[in-house]
């Protein structure tokens, strides 16, 4: 079962990574990296700023797999995964807000993204 999930882990940076890379080139030179609770975009960087979300989720991944046994025995590699799927959710709305040049977004998407990710990896692992 825990193969299932370090390739799940994998899978989620590899779909990261080709979302990326395939809007990199339609992005301004200063895209938002982070949103208030409101939805507001309330910080900015530069274009290749983009990049940071995979750099996340590949150190998380990595981390986890370097301590292997402990995510193992605490059935941390659902959760990881977990982490890693909300990763990607912010990557695109990242993504996609850089791309239409809005200072605000709806958040509702995201956060109804984000509670389901929690419920199942939570279900994931208590299921262990």
């Amino acid at each position: 079962m825990a193969s299932f999930w370090l390739f799940l882990g994998g899978a989620i940076v590899a779909a990261t990574a080709a979302i990326t890379s395939q809007r990199y080139a339609d992005l301004p030179d200063r895209i938002p990296i982070h949103f208030g609770l409101a939805g507001n975009v309330d910080g900015y960087g530069p274009r290749y700023f983009a990049w940071l979300m995979v750099l996340v989720q590949l150190a998380i991944l990595i981390g986890f797999l370097l301590q292997y046994e402990i995510a193992h025995r605490f059935g941390s590699l659902a959760f990881t995964d977990t982490i890693l799927a909300v990763c990607l959710g912010a990557q695109i709305l990242i993504l996609n807000t850089a791309r239409s040049g809005k200072t605000r977004v709806n958040m509702i998407g995201f956060w109804i993204f984000f509670a389901a990710m929690i419920a199942l990896g939570s279900m994931a692992t208590s299921r262990r």
